[in-house]
């Protein structure tokens, strides 16, 4: 009857948190319990009851009481459930070292005898801390191993919930094209459930995945539609839906806006810019900064960038600044890479280069402790063992007749097995060390690779932009030495700010062909296209581009996509510069691995006979697209003619 009793005060209590008299009953119950499984299970009920209404610091010794006392009688479940609240306690301070500390001393207890629906909860939590602090690899494990158990009692609800969680992840790598998928297979199962706030979730995160895809239009209705189901819920509460939304919106309208000044359309830019700051202030008064600290912390850092192209530096520092801090705070090193990198671009555009530089490195820094190749690799390995473990699974019961068969057979086979053994063994043993030895070799392969690929990086970073920083800081001293003799400056401050526009564009070029997310040939087709799309619609000049099927496969190294984009864009430069032309065609093609790309103008054209002599030309685009291609191997060729327009080819074995 005791039982009975408190589990409908737990229960009661659990409908009515915001209510002390709760508590109070379940304290005056707990007078007259004797040391056993009840009383852990009331004083774990007083915790959570104080948890859930953020009194931290007067339920914690709440927790040690279940704790004790669970260890003292041997009450497992009850000691289970004990870590799983102080794990909660420290996620909520943010102290998450300790937070996953007691989560995994929870998993190992409920894995020793818990049912499997609290283990996949388990994991759950783990895969929370993980992802918070950006250790994407662990956390992907751990949601596997989850959906794996899921899958197994057929949860669907939960399937789906862990499903929007992969998405989670995915898009915080960067991997928008998984994520897009984890997200659309739950949103089918919450439609199937008519389920109204979770399908409006899935329309939020998809828009989110539509709007860095830059597909805009198609972001912004997806968003729409998520608001307008939730302004239609009950929402009680702490409830971040709608603030939420209105951030996911105000970002959308934010990427519009660099998408227009990309364009040279600074009015429209402008307008994009408003509106975004529009829905990033709704977002933060709607929102509760003691809850969602993560959230406010990347409002801060969007706030920012759009007060830097608003060139409002003053109240960028200050969000960038306090965005920063939050980061830092709550250990989100992903926004923490957000904030340095936003810091980055403020100085360089008031010409604080020093500082930007500084910022910069700490970026990469943090950048390459999250994104580095390990990382990738380790994600992907999660995801290969979780499909390896589900075929495993569905095909267990066959593969167990086929072994009983396979033990039968081997037993008429024993005395044949036992002469072969000697032969098998030295084969074995000769093909573990060939193995051994290849694997050897390509370590050191790979090791070499990648020192190469630094030293290739180093000097570009060296090459490329020591130079312009260079002629940067002797421009600020004739500047300064001319405002100092009141003489104007206006020419050499303009040469100023075309350096800083240059050593932006070589930047973002190195950290392009670096990334791993474009070692496709489909990212190069976009980004070329993104290229020609900006330089040559302003100048009147329509462009066609015909790529085969045969380059959808193609692999390239980050040289050769860093020299194929960067002959291009020569190319493309010179022609809007010079060509005086109103069509340009560019093809793309591969042929028995051999990449060519074809670029021709019905332009005006030159002597054909300058072309060996490329410095008669005017400026240094011939011989810098001569070098790119010497430098990976290439065949580059020019044919022209007065009047007769001119192409542009280039050969590259891959």
């Amino acid at each position: 009857m005791k039982t009975i009793f408190v589990l409908i005060i737990l229960l009661y209590s659990l409908l009515s948190p915001a209510q002390t008299g709760a508590i109070d009953s379940l304290k005056s119950v707990l007078q007259t319990q004797r040391d056993d499984s009840n009383k852990v299970n009331t004083l774990n009920g007083i915790f959570k009851q104080l948890m859930l209404q953020r009194q931290y610091d007067s339920a914690f010794p709440w927790a040690g009481k279940a704790l004790s006392l669970s260890k003292k009688i041997n009450f497992q479940r009850g000691l289970g459930t004990s870590y799983e609240y102080l794990g909660w306690y420290y996620e909520q301070l943010v102290n998450y070292p300790e937070a996953l500390r007691n989560y995994d001393t929870c998993l190992k207890i409920r894995l020793a005898g818990g049912s499997k629906a609290i283990i996949a909860k388990t994991y759950d939590f783990i895969a929370g801390i993980y992802s918070a602090q950006s250790n994407f690899p662990a956390a992907l494990k751990n949601v596997y191993a989850e959906l794996k158990i899921y899958e197994a009692i057929g949860d669907t609800e939960n399937i789906a919930k862990t499903l929007q969680f992969l998405g989670e992840i995915h898009n915080n790598q960067g991997n928008t094209p998984e994520a897009l998928k984890d997200y659309s297979a739950s949103l089918q199962i919450w439609k199937a459930m008519d389920s109204k706030k979770n399908i409006a979730n899935c329309y939020a995160n998809i828009g989110n995945i539509y709007s860095k895809q830059q597909q805009y239009p198609e972001a912004l209705e997806k968003c729409l539609s998520a608001l307008s189901i939730y302004r239609g819920l009950d929402s009680t509460g702490a409830d971040y839906s709608i603030p939420w939304c209105y951030s996911l919106i105000a970002i959308i309208y934010k990427e519009q806006g660099y998408s227009a000044n990309r364009s040279d359309d600074h009015t429209l830019a402008k307008n994009y810019f408003y509106k975004a700051l529009e829905f990033f202030f709704k977002s933060l008064q709607a929102t509760d900064e003691t809850i969602y600290k993560e959230s406010v912390a990347a409002i801060h850092i969007h706030i920012g960038n759009i007060y830097i192209e608003l060139a409002q530096f003053s109240k960028a520092k200050n969000f960038l600044e306090k965005g920063l801090d939050l980061s830092k705070a709550i250990g989100s090193r992903l926004y923490v890479q957000y904030a340095y990198s936003s810091l980055t671009n403020l100085y360089i555009a008031q010409g604080d280069y020093r500082n930007a530089y500084e910022h910069y490195s700490m970026y990469v820094a943090v950048k390459d402790s999250i994104f580095g190749e390990e990382n990738a690799r380790n994600s992907l390995q999660e995801k290969l063992q979780y499909e390896f473990d589900k075929k495993q699974d569905s095909t267990r019961a066959a593969q167990d007749k086929k072994d009983a068969l396979s033990i039968a057979e081997l037993q008429n086979q024993k005395l044949f097995r036992n002469f072969s053994i000697a032969g098998i063994f030295l084969v074995v043993s000769f093909g573990g060390y060939s193995f051994y030895r290849y694997r050897r070799r390509r370590k050191l392969q790979s090791e070499q690779e990648m020192l190469n690929e630094r030293l290739r990086i180093s000097r570009e970073l060296h090459d490329d932009m020591g130079s312009t920083l260079g002629s940067i800081s002797i421009y600020s001293e004739v500047a300064k030495n001319r405002s100092a003799k009141n003489e104007n400056a206006d020419e050499v401050i303009l040469k100023i700010g075309a350096a800083s526009r240059e050593l932006i564009e070589k930047m973002s070029d190195i950290v392009w062909s670096v990334n791993p997310n474009n070692e496709s040939f489909e990212q190069l087709k976009n980004r070329m296209q993104s290229f020609a799309a900006m330089i040559l619609t302003p100048h009147d000049i329509q462009y066609e581009f015909a790529v085969d099927e045969e380059t959808a496969t193609l692999k390239l190294s980050s040289g050769q996509r860093k020299n194929i984009f960067l002959v291009f864009k020569e190319a493309i430069h010179n022609i809007a510069k010079y060509a005086e032309c109103t069509k340009v065609y560019i093809q793309l093609s591969c042929r028995d691995k051999l990449f060519t790309m074809k670029i021709k103008d019905n332009g005006k054209g030159f002597d054909g006979s300058a072309i060996k002599a490329p410095d008669s030309l005017g400026g240094n685009g011939i011989k810098n697209m001569r070098a790119r291609a010497e430098s990976m191997g290439a065949v580059f060729r020019i044919d022209s003619g007065t009047k007769e327009g001119t192409v542009i080819e280039l050969n590259v074995n891959i």
